[in-house]
């Protein structure tokens, strides 16, 4: 006689399914893209980084239009030197126009609701900076802002 031992079977355990929604990771990354997306494209971060950069050569005069916000840094040159105690506006205001004029080597600020005979108004959300260069050498007009809200993401590219 041949003894046979049988092993007791085992009831095999299964968990039972989590109650939710479960995405695989495709859709997962491509909810996650569609959100960055929305974000940056709605501006709910705020603006990006923004400069205008105005060179006018002697006798020049030239325009450019900059969004209307606060916080702008400027920086003004005469010939590649810093011009110093110019008082430019550090907000700009929506259709508003800022003429710096350059003579004798010094540089003024005039804010207007109506830009200078023969330069085109700004466009709508904008102001305008216009550089009227009367001195002997080319006048540099920067204007720049960081972003709003720094992302390190953005600094790997």
């Amino acid at each position: 006689m041949s003894a046979s031992t049988s092993v007791p079977s085992v009831p095999s355990v299964q968990s039972a399914p989590r109650p939710g929604l479960k995405l695989n990771e495709d859709w997962l990354a491509t909810l996650i893209g569609l959100a960055l997306v929305v974000v940056v494209g709605f501006g709910l971060l705020g603006p990006g980084a923004q400069s205008v950069a105005l060179k006018a050569d002697p006798g020049a005069t030239v325009a450019k239009d900059a969004r209307a916000l606060g916080g702008w840094s400027v920086s003004v040159k005469l010939d590649g030197a810093k011009v110093e105690g110019v008082e430019a506006p550090k907000t700009l205001v929506d259709g508003r126009s800022y003429v710096f004029t350059c003579a004798n080597g010094a540089v003024t600020v005039a804010e207007s609701a109506t830009p200078p005979e023969g330069v085109n108004a700004p466009a709508a959300g904008k102001a305008l900076l216009v550089v009227v260069n009367n001195c002997d050498a080319p006048l540099d007009l920067g204007y720049s802002i960081g972003a709003l809200m720094r992302w390190p993401l953005f600094n790997i590219f």
